[in-house]
């Protein structure tokens, strides 16, 4: 199964001292949690991120790729 991205654009935020102002969004997630994960969760998430500094656990290309817990709602996420 190909696995396709959707990219939003966001209010800027501002992470490791970087203006995030899009996001892209893999679809995967969709396989084995689309029953509690939305994109717009996934957007809700990004947005706590601002301010933070976090270092990326993988860096592709012109991509960073972080790893990091993001509460919302008392919940706590795994946000990838």
């Amino acid at each position: 199964m190909e696995s396709k991205q959707q990219r939003y654009d966001i209010n800027p935020i501002t992470v490791n001292g970087i203006k995030v102002s899009h996001v892209v969004i893999d679809q995967h997630y969709q396989e084995k949690h689309s029953d509690h994960m939305t994109d717009e969760l996934i957007l809700k998430l990004v947005q706590e991120l601002d301010g933070r500094i976090e270092l990326p656990d993988t860096v592709s290309g012109k991509f960073s790729y972080f790893v990091t817990l993001v509460e919302v709602d008392e919940k706590q996420y795994r946000l990838i």
